[in-house]
């Protein structure tokens, strides 16, 4: 994420990291323009109104609410931390953590946590809502010792795993070979 202060506003910048796509674009705070000097006459007008005048003007302009100041209030980060996920994941099924990775932004945010639940071979593939924690699927699938396909493994569980509204799914590692 990348923020970016123009003249009127500043901006975050979401950028895929591994095609360097922006996968979004988010107004985090709007600038307000510099006042303009008040003419001169105007001055005058103000230093003779009389005190009461000038401190009800004032409480008006106080009760009115302040959007620009509203606007660069930084919004509270109620996203979940990789190491949450991690420890919700193992809540979960137990075993180790093999494999996290994240995807999809704001509510669509979702952790998949990969977790090796014995010393053989079975695992768990944990998808986690990334702003709640709720677990949304829990994936039960065979790890084997190529950790390089571990990515290919995630992926095609996550889209598999997608075909069905069951929470607990038992993956089919022959389904993609056909």
């Amino acid at each position: 994420m990348i923020n970016l202060k123009g003249n009127e506003a500043t901006h975050s910048i979401t950028v895929n990291r591994e095609d360097s796509s922006v996968q979004g674009i988010k107004t985090v705070a709007e600038h307000k323009e510099p006042a303009e000097e008040e003419p001169a006459a105007d001055k005058e007008d103000k230093k003779q109104q009389p005190d009461k005048e000038r401190e009800a003007e004032k409480e008006d302009k106080n009760q009115q609410p302040d959007k620009e100041r509203e606007a660069e209030k930084p919004e509270e980060d109620t996203r979940l931390t990789v190491e949450e996920a991690v420890e919700i994941a193992a809540g979960e099924v137990g075993g180790t953590n093999v494999y996290s990775t994240w995807s999809g932004e704001g509510s669509a945010r979702e952790y998949y946590i990969l977790q090796q639940v014995n010393d053989d071979d079975e695992g768990a593939l944990i998808a986690i809502n990334g702003i709640t924690g709720n677990i949304n699927k829990v994936i039960w699938l065979e790890i084997d010792d190529d950790y390089e396909e571990i990515e290919q493994l995630v992926y095609e569980a996550t889209e598999y795993a997608n075909m069905y509204d069951s929470r607990y799914i038992e993956y089919d590692d022959e389904y993609f070979e056909d």
